[in-house]
Protein backbone atom coordinates (compact mmCIF):
# COMPACT_ATOMS: atom_id res chain seq x y z
CA UNK A 1 0.00 0.00 0.00
CA UNK A 2 3.16 2.60 0.63
CA UNK A 3 4.89 1.37 -2.09
CA UNK A 4 1.31 2.37 -4.84
CA UNK A 5 0.89 5.61 -2.59
CA UNK A 6 4.76 6.47 -3.26
CA UNK A 7 4.48 5.94 -6.77
CA UNK A 8 1.40 7.90 -7.59
CA UNK A 9 2.75 10.58 -5.62
CA UNK A 10 5.84 9.92 -8.32
CA UNK A 11 3.45 10.46 -11.18
CA UNK A 12 1.88 13.34 -9.86
CA UNK A 13 5.13 15.42 -8.87
CA UNK A 14 5.92 14.14 -12.41
CA UNK A 15 2.90 15.62 -14.76
CA UNK A 16 3.24 19.18 -12.41
CA UNK A 17 6.82 19.30 -13.76
CA UNK A 18 6.10 18.43 -17.70
CA UNK A 19 2.83 20.97 -17.03
CA UNK A 20 5.62 24.15 -15.94
CA UNK A 21 7.31 22.82 -19.00
CA UNK A 22 4.78 23.06 -21.52
CA UNK A 23 3.48 26.24 -20.29
CA UNK A 24 7.16 27.98 -20.15
CA UNK A 25 7.54 27.05 -24.05
CA UNK A 26 3.75 28.17 -24.58
CA UNK A 27 5.49 31.67 -23.02
CA UNK A 28 8.31 31.89 -25.03
CA UNK A 29 6.67 31.16 -28.34
CA UNK A 30 4.18 33.46 -27.65
CA UNK A 31 6.94 36.32 -26.64
CA UNK A 32 8.93 35.09 -29.94
CA UNK A 33 5.87 35.49 -32.58
CA UNK A 34 5.28 39.29 -30.50
CA UNK A 35 9.10 40.26 -30.84
CA UNK A 36 8.55 39.31 -34.41
CA UNK A 37 5.74 41.02 -35.31
CA UNK A 38 6.85 44.39 -33.10
CA UNK A 39 10.07 44.00 -35.52
CA UNK A 40 7.69 43.57 -38.21
CA UNK A 41 6.16 46.57 -37.51
CA UNK A 42 9.22 48.68 -36.85
CA UNK A 43 10.54 47.63 -40.43
CA UNK A 44 7.73 48.87 -42.16
CA UNK A 45 7.34 51.70 -40.23
CA UNK A 46 10.98 52.48 -41.10
CA UNK A 47 10.32 51.73 -44.37
CA UNK A 48 7.56 54.38 -44.70
CA UNK A 49 9.36 57.05 -42.94
CA UNK A 50 12.87 56.21 -45.17
CA UNK A 51 10.28 56.61 -48.19
CA UNK A 52 8.51 59.53 -47.31
CA UNK A 53 11.70 61.35 -46.46
CA UNK A 54 12.84 60.45 -50.17
CA UNK A 55 9.37 61.99 -51.31
CA UNK A 56 10.53 65.35 -49.58
CA UNK A 57 13.75 65.27 -50.79
CA UNK A 58 12.00 64.97 -54.18
CA UNK A 59 9.57 67.69 -53.87
CA UNK A 60 12.20 69.97 -52.40
CA UNK A 61 14.45 69.33 -55.37
CA UNK A 62 11.70 70.02 -57.95
CA UNK A 63 10.94 73.29 -56.14
CA UNK A 64 13.93 74.16 -55.83
CA UNK A 65 14.28 73.62 -59.69
CA UNK A 66 11.11 75.24 -59.89
CA UNK A 67 12.43 78.91 -58.48
CA UNK A 68 15.88 78.34 -59.91
CA UNK A 69 13.97 78.23 -63.61
CA UNK A 70 11.66 81.30 -62.70
CA UNK A 71 14.73 83.21 -61.60
CA UNK A 72 16.16 82.40 -65.35
CA UNK A 73 13.55 83.15 -66.77
CA UNK A 74 13.03 87.10 -65.24
CA UNK A 75 16.98 86.99 -65.67
CA UNK A 76 16.30 86.50 -69.44
CA UNK A 77 14.00 88.94 -69.73
CA UNK A 78 15.96 91.59 -67.95
CA UNK A 79 19.00 90.89 -70.13
CA UNK A 80 16.10 91.34 -72.95
CA UNK A 81 14.82 94.99 -71.98
CA UNK A 82 18.73 96.39 -71.66
CA UNK A 83 19.10 95.21 -75.28
CA UNK A 84 16.20 96.88 -76.03
CA UNK A 85 16.64 99.86 -73.67
CA UNK A 86 20.67 100.26 -74.66
CA UNK A 87 21.65 102.30 -77.84
CA UNK A 88 25.04 100.22 -77.71
CA UNK A 89 26.28 97.08 -76.73
CA UNK A 90 30.08 96.72 -76.23
CA UNK A 91 32.09 93.36 -75.02
CA UNK A 92 34.04 93.89 -71.61
CA UNK A 93 37.51 93.12 -71.21
CA UNK A 94 36.97 91.04 -67.72
CA UNK A 95 34.05 89.45 -68.63
CA UNK A 96 35.20 88.75 -72.61
CA UNK A 97 33.18 84.97 -72.66
CA UNK A 98 30.00 85.93 -70.74
CA UNK A 99 30.32 89.41 -73.15
CA UNK A 100 30.61 87.31 -76.79
CA UNK A 101 27.94 84.72 -75.42
CA UNK A 102 25.19 87.83 -74.70
CA UNK A 103 26.29 89.66 -78.36
CA UNK A 104 25.58 85.89 -79.82
CA UNK A 105 22.54 85.89 -78.16
CA UNK A 106 21.01 89.27 -79.44
CA UNK A 107 21.93 88.56 -82.79
CA UNK A 108 18.94 85.69 -82.90
CA UNK A 109 16.90 88.63 -81.91
CA UNK A 110 13.40 89.15 -84.30
CA UNK A 111 9.89 90.59 -83.89
CA UNK A 112 8.08 88.11 -85.92
CA UNK A 113 7.49 85.80 -82.89
CA UNK A 114 9.62 82.79 -84.07
CA UNK A 115 11.59 80.82 -81.30
CA UNK A 116 14.95 81.45 -80.88
CA UNK A 117 17.40 80.43 -77.87
CA UNK A 118 19.29 82.47 -74.79
CA UNK A 119 21.61 80.15 -73.24
CA UNK A 120 21.01 76.87 -72.08
CA UNK A 121 17.61 75.46 -71.53
CA UNK A 122 15.92 78.80 -72.53
CA UNK A 123 14.21 79.79 -75.61
CA UNK A 124 12.24 83.22 -75.60
CA UNK A 125 9.61 84.27 -78.47
CA UNK A 126 9.50 88.29 -78.93
CA UNK A 127 6.06 89.28 -80.94
CA UNK A 128 5.68 93.06 -81.97
CA UNK A 129 2.38 93.76 -81.20
CA UNK A 130 2.01 95.78 -84.57
CA UNK A 131 2.79 92.53 -86.65
CA UNK A 132 -0.48 91.18 -85.76
CA UNK A 133 -4.58 92.31 -86.93
CA UNK A 134 -6.07 94.88 -84.19
CA UNK A 135 -9.32 93.66 -82.24
CA UNK A 136 -10.21 97.09 -81.42
CA UNK A 137 -9.82 98.32 -85.72
CA UNK A 138 -11.84 96.11 -87.62
CA UNK A 139 -12.22 98.10 -90.37
CA UNK A 140 -8.19 97.77 -90.81
CA UNK A 141 -7.87 95.50 -94.02
CA UNK A 142 -6.08 92.97 -92.61
CA UNK A 143 -9.43 91.85 -91.63
CA UNK A 144 -11.45 92.03 -94.86
CA UNK A 145 -8.02 90.45 -96.45
CA UNK A 146 -7.47 87.46 -94.11
CA UNK A 147 -11.24 86.50 -94.61
CA UNK A 148 -11.20 86.71 -97.90
CA UNK A 149 -7.90 83.96 -98.08
CA UNK A 150 -10.05 82.08 -95.61
CA UNK A 151 -12.67 81.33 -98.74
CA UNK A 152 -15.54 83.39 -96.63
CA UNK A 153 -18.25 84.25 -99.15
CA UNK A 154 -18.55 87.96 -99.34
CA UNK A 155 -21.85 87.99 -97.31
CA UNK A 156 -20.44 86.52 -94.50
CA UNK A 157 -17.25 88.93 -94.49
CA UNK A 158 -19.63 92.00 -94.58
CA UNK A 159 -21.66 90.36 -91.28
CA UNK A 160 -18.73 89.44 -89.29
CA UNK A 161 -16.88 92.40 -89.93
CA UNK A 162 -20.09 94.58 -89.34
CA UNK A 163 -21.38 93.31 -86.03
CA UNK A 164 -16.91 93.33 -84.54
CA UNK A 165 -17.29 97.13 -85.60
CA UNK A 166 -20.48 97.61 -83.99
CA UNK A 167 -19.98 95.55 -80.75
CA UNK A 168 -17.10 98.29 -80.37
CA UNK A 169 -18.29 101.58 -81.83
CA UNK A 170 -20.16 103.71 -79.43
CA UNK A 171 -23.24 104.57 -81.22
CA UNK A 172 -26.41 102.25 -81.87
CA UNK A 173 -26.47 102.16 -85.80
CA UNK A 174 -26.07 98.85 -86.98
CA UNK A 175 -23.83 98.19 -90.11
CA UNK A 176 -26.44 97.72 -92.26
CA UNK A 177 -27.50 100.40 -93.47
CA UNK A 178 -30.88 102.26 -91.96
CA UNK A 179 -31.00 99.89 -89.19
CA UNK A 180 -30.17 100.09 -85.71
CA UNK A 181 -27.41 97.80 -83.75
CA UNK A 182 -29.70 94.88 -82.13
CA UNK A 183 -29.09 94.40 -77.94
CA UNK A 184 -27.61 91.37 -77.86
CA UNK A 185 -24.81 90.11 -80.86
CA UNK A 186 -25.49 86.78 -82.55
CA UNK A 187 -23.92 84.42 -79.50
CA UNK A 188 -26.90 86.14 -77.69
CA UNK A 189 -24.13 88.88 -75.50
CA UNK A 190 -24.67 92.31 -74.88
CA UNK A 191 -23.31 94.93 -77.18
CA UNK A 192 -20.02 96.71 -75.38
CA UNK A 193 -20.52 99.73 -77.32
CA UNK A 194 -16.58 100.28 -76.42
CA UNK A 195 -13.31 98.99 -77.22
CA UNK A 196 -12.83 95.40 -76.56
CA UNK A 197 -10.42 95.03 -73.52
CA UNK A 198 -9.89 91.33 -73.96
CA UNK A 199 -10.36 88.65 -76.79
CA UNK A 200 -13.77 88.18 -75.74
CA UNK A 201 -15.19 90.36 -78.52
CA UNK A 202 -13.60 88.47 -81.43
CA UNK A 203 -14.81 84.75 -79.76
CA UNK A 204 -18.53 86.29 -79.63
CA UNK A 205 -18.20 87.11 -83.20
CA UNK A 206 -16.67 84.07 -84.80
CA UNK A 207 -18.08 81.63 -82.38
CA UNK A 208 -20.56 79.80 -84.62
CA UNK A 209 -16.82 79.17 -86.98
CA UNK A 210 -14.20 77.32 -84.06
CA UNK A 211 -11.50 76.47 -87.09
CA UNK A 212 -11.43 80.21 -87.91
CA UNK A 213 -12.28 81.27 -84.50
CA UNK A 214 -8.59 79.72 -84.01
CA UNK A 215 -6.81 80.96 -86.71
CA UNK A 216 -7.94 84.59 -86.36
CA UNK A 217 -6.43 84.12 -82.43
CA UNK A 218 -3.49 83.15 -83.58
CA UNK A 219 -2.92 85.88 -85.76
CA UNK A 220 -4.64 89.33 -83.79
CA UNK A 221 -4.33 90.98 -80.42
CA UNK A 222 -6.29 93.35 -78.41
CA UNK A 223 -3.41 95.15 -77.87
CA UNK A 224 -2.47 95.59 -81.47
CA UNK A 225 -2.28 99.48 -82.78
CA UNK A 226 -3.75 100.04 -86.17
CA UNK A 227 -0.60 100.85 -88.08
CA UNK A 228 1.04 97.36 -88.92
CA UNK A 229 4.23 96.38 -89.86
CA UNK A 230 4.10 93.27 -92.29
CA UNK A 231 7.77 92.53 -91.94
CA UNK A 232 6.68 91.91 -88.15
CA UNK A 233 3.75 89.17 -89.09
CA UNK A 234 4.37 85.66 -88.30
CA UNK A 235 4.81 83.56 -90.95
CA UNK A 236 1.63 81.80 -91.12
CA UNK A 237 -0.05 85.36 -91.30
CA UNK A 238 2.38 86.36 -93.75
CA UNK A 239 1.19 83.22 -95.77
CA UNK A 240 -2.32 83.94 -94.99
CA UNK A 241 -2.59 87.14 -96.21
CA UNK A 242 -0.42 86.98 -99.34
CA UNK A 243 0.56 84.83 -103.34
CA UNK A 244 2.63 82.14 -102.04
CA UNK A 245 5.41 84.36 -104.37
CA UNK A 246 5.02 87.76 -102.21
CA UNK A 247 5.03 85.87 -98.76
CA UNK A 248 8.36 83.98 -100.03
CA UNK A 249 10.29 87.16 -100.92
CA UNK A 250 9.13 88.64 -97.41
CA UNK A 251 9.74 86.48 -95.17
CA UNK A 252 13.04 85.54 -96.97
CA UNK A 253 14.30 89.24 -97.44
CA UNK A 254 13.96 89.14 -92.90
CA UNK A 255 15.57 85.78 -92.70
CA UNK A 256 18.68 87.40 -94.42
CA UNK A 257 18.08 91.06 -92.47
CA UNK A 258 17.71 92.32 -95.66
CA UNK A 259 14.40 93.67 -94.55
CA UNK A 260 15.39 97.66 -95.47
CA UNK A 261 15.80 96.94 -99.07
CA UNK A 262 13.08 95.56 -99.64
CA UNK A 263 10.83 97.20 -101.75
CA UNK A 264 7.78 96.27 -99.64
CA UNK A 265 5.20 98.90 -100.25
CA UNK A 266 5.47 97.44 -104.05
CA UNK A 267 4.58 94.15 -103.02
CA UNK A 268 1.72 95.05 -100.88
CA UNK A 269 -2.16 95.23 -102.20
CA UNK A 270 -3.88 98.01 -102.87
CA UNK A 271 -5.82 98.09 -99.95
CA UNK A 272 -3.26 98.17 -97.46
CA UNK A 273 -3.24 102.12 -97.67
CA UNK A 274 0.20 104.09 -96.12
CA UNK A 275 -2.22 105.27 -93.10
CA UNK A 276 -2.74 101.41 -91.93
CA UNK A 277 1.10 100.71 -92.21
CA UNK A 278 4.38 101.17 -91.35
CA UNK A 279 8.12 99.85 -91.07
CA UNK A 280 8.72 100.70 -87.15
CA UNK A 281 8.58 99.04 -84.06
CA UNK A 282 5.90 99.80 -81.57
CA UNK A 283 6.61 100.22 -77.94
CA UNK A 284 4.29 97.04 -76.76
CA UNK A 285 5.78 93.72 -77.42
CA UNK A 286 5.22 90.05 -76.29
CA UNK A 287 7.93 88.42 -74.90
CA UNK A 288 7.31 84.08 -74.37
CA UNK A 289 10.07 82.75 -72.49
CA UNK A 290 10.90 78.79 -71.86
CA UNK A 291 13.28 78.30 -69.17
CA UNK A 292 14.42 74.51 -68.03
CA UNK A 293 16.33 73.59 -65.00
CA UNK A 294 16.26 69.74 -64.54
CA UNK A 295 12.96 68.05 -65.08
CA UNK A 296 11.09 71.46 -64.54
CA UNK A 297 10.12 73.80 -67.07
CA UNK A 298 8.95 77.50 -66.94
CA UNK A 299 6.46 78.96 -68.89
CA UNK A 300 6.24 83.03 -68.89
CA UNK A 301 4.48 85.08 -71.32
CA UNK A 302 4.41 89.35 -70.57
CA UNK A 303 2.99 91.89 -72.69
CA UNK A 304 5.85 94.99 -71.97
CA UNK A 305 5.85 98.22 -72.80
CA UNK A 306 9.31 99.25 -74.18
CA UNK A 307 9.79 103.12 -74.19
CA UNK A 308 13.36 104.06 -74.22
CA UNK A 309 13.20 107.42 -74.38
CA UNK A 310 10.43 108.00 -71.44
CA UNK A 311 10.83 108.88 -67.77
CA UNK A 312 9.60 104.84 -66.86
CA UNK A 313 11.60 103.07 -69.54
CA UNK A 314 9.31 100.37 -69.66
CA UNK A 315 6.27 98.43 -67.98
CA UNK A 316 4.38 95.56 -67.80
CA UNK A 317 1.21 95.96 -69.50
CA UNK A 318 -0.42 92.44 -68.87
CA UNK A 319 0.43 88.84 -68.38
CA UNK A 320 -0.35 87.63 -71.94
Amino acid sequence: MTVVMEMAKLAVSANFVNSGLRGRGIQSGVALIQVLLITTIISLLAIRFTDTARNQIDIASKFEDRIRAQFRARSVINELLFTELADSIEPVSTAQRESADFLNYTKKINYWGESFTWGKDVTISIQDLNGLAPHRYPDHPVWRRLLINQGLRFEDINRYLGEFSDIQDPDTRSWIFGDIEPRRTSSGKAYLNGYAQSDMVLRWVFSDNPPLLHTLLDFSHVRAPFRMNILHSPNQLIQALFEAETASLIIAARNNNAQSTLQLDQLLTADFTPESTNRYSSSQKKITVFAKVGDTIWHETNILKISPRAKIPFSVVSGG
